[in-house]
């Protein structure tokens, strides 16, 4: 049984609109083909078939219309059966196949559709199966980075943020500072936090977590869990337990160290001026935020004519220094920065028995807390993330601040579970806070508060006795449980 190629000449219009590729069997006769697309097609066994398709142009379209002398071809007549083959040469085929890069991508599709069919029977097209495992994968991902954006939306709606300039710092910034902040320590801190989230193999984790020990001597005889494979992902490896056992809390001290690290600085607050290094100082005001209760005592330093809004937080640094203390007459604001190294214990306790009353988060940058770098940024502590967390004690204000930093942007406070840092998007000048109820939570020291994601910062700032002594110094190691004074 001999087949030729013919060019139906009557199917131009019919497959430019359908998109259709005909092939005509009609036994010895011949085989057409319409040389309009060739992506999609499908097979037409009868000449009676290709006659039904073809004749309804003879009455939609007028012979002698302007359209029907463009679609049809000089000499071919009314279109009826039999009329409008052209026999096409099968090199000239090849070459047009060869030209057209549609039918280029269609033939690779076909041969891979055969590969498929020999290799994968129960799924042919498998790169394409690949190809949506591959999507699958990426939505995943994506979705998972974007599950923290969800939570914020919702503690949004729950915790509305206060906006208050006062607590924006207004030191002027070196061009290094400014191209220091420029850089997405945000994005990176979320990603770093992503990776150590997940899973480590049981084999690897001797490997990971020995490597990340010896780099930064972490000492895990100190550890509540010491074998490596007990330890999921880096992260919880990172907020490992402490032996409590091994580290007593001095009964005899009045205030404890909360944390593992080393002292930054230390002493009393002078004029509302917190000391970050030695030389460098921020103010007490921006750091802590307006005051959270009335001043329960007039001696703060109130002029005449002057009326001090204690909501605003817009009184000068002098009078809010006395006004949020208690006993201004007798005693004095105290303050302890403690560091901690990527390798130190990472969680944080409570230095006395205290009530925790109100919570206030400062969302804000990023930067490293890193000794030398406290040393170039002035007003470190304002700029960057915060949780202030104040109370009182025996004495008078008490309150603890961890303070976030670069791949630290995850601070956790057991308390709070509406506590939701590292946000995605923050305005400068604004904050979230939480009040804890009129009796608020009674702390006793030495008890968790909460935990870093890796190394930061804990500022201490608390009303004590004039003549109160620090058993510290700046540079001085610490760790939690030993006494302050």
């Amino acid at each position: 049984m001999s087949m030729s190629k013919f060019l139906c000449q009557n199917c131009h219009f019919l497959a430019s609109r359908a998109r259709i590729k005909i092939t005509l069997e009609i036994g010895k006769k011949s085989t057409g083909e319409c040389n309009f697309s060739r992506v999609y097609w499908r097979t037409i066994t009868t000449y009676e078939q290709h006659v039904s398709l073809a004749r309804p142009l003879a009455t939609v379209v007028p012979k002698r219309s302007l359209f029907h002398t463009i679609i049809q071809r000089p000499g071919t007549g009314i279109n009826m059966p039999g009329q409008g083959l052209k026999k096409i040469d099968k090199n000239e085929e090849e070459l047009k196949e060869q030209k057209s890069p549609v039918l280029k991508l269609i033939t690779k599709w076909e041969e891979e559709q055969k590969i498929g069919m020999e290799k994968f029977p129960l799924c042919p097209d498998y790169k394409l199966f690949i190809r949506i495992i591959i999507k699958l994968a990426v939505f995943l991902f994506v979705a998972s980075l974007l599950w923290p954006e969800f939570i914020e939306m919702v503690s949004d709606v729950i915790e509305e943020p206060v906006s208050n300039p006062a607590v924006i710092s207004t030191v002027a910034k070196s061009p290094v500072v400014y191209l220091y902040k420029a850089a997405p320590l945000r994005l990176v801190s979320r990603i770093w936090g992503r990776l150590t989230d997940m899973e480590v193999y049981t084999v690897l984790r001797p490997v990971v977590y020995g490597a990340y020990s010896n780099l930064f001597s972490v000492n895990m005889d100190e550890a509540l869990v010491k074998d490596f494979k007990m330890y999921k992902s880096l992260a919880e490896f990172f907020r490992r337990p402490l032996d409590l056992s091994l580290r007593p809390i001095d009964s005899t001290a009045k205030v404890v160290c909360p944390c593992d690290g080393k002292v930054l600085s230390c002493g009393k607050i002078v004029n509302g001026r917190v000391e970050q290094v030695k030389g460098v100082t921020y103010s007490l005001q921006k750091l802590l935020g307006p005051l959270v209760t009335e001043p329960s005592h007039d001696k703060w330093g109130s002029e005449e004519g002057y009326e001090y809004d204690w909501k605003s937080g817009q009184a000068p640094l002098q009078n809010y220094h006395p006004a949020l203390m208690k006993d201004p007459e007798n005693n004095d604001l105290f303050h302890c920065v403690f560091y901690l190294a990527p390798g130190d214990y990472h969680r944080f306790h409570s230095p006395v028995e205290w009530t925790m009353k109100h919570r206030r988060h400062f969302p804000g940058d990023l930067l490293s807390v890193n000794p030398r770098i406290a040393n170039i940024v002035k007003d470190l502590f304002i700029l960057n993330e915060r949780v202030v967390l104040s109370g009182e004690w025996k004495h008078g204000y008490f309150s603890v601040t961890p303070v976030g930093a670069t791949n630290v942007g995850s601070i956790k406070v057991y308390e709070d579970v509406w506590l939701n840092t590292n946000r995605l998007r923050f305005k400068p000048g604004t904050y979230f806070e939480t009040n804890y109820g009129e009796s608020g939570y009674e702390i006793p020291k030495g008890e968790a508060l909460g935990e870093f994601n890796l190394g930061s910062t804990i500022v201490l700032i608390f009303e004590a006795p004039k003549e109160t002594k620090l058993n510290l110094e700046a540079g001085q190691t610490i760790r939690f449980g030993q006494s302050i004074f």
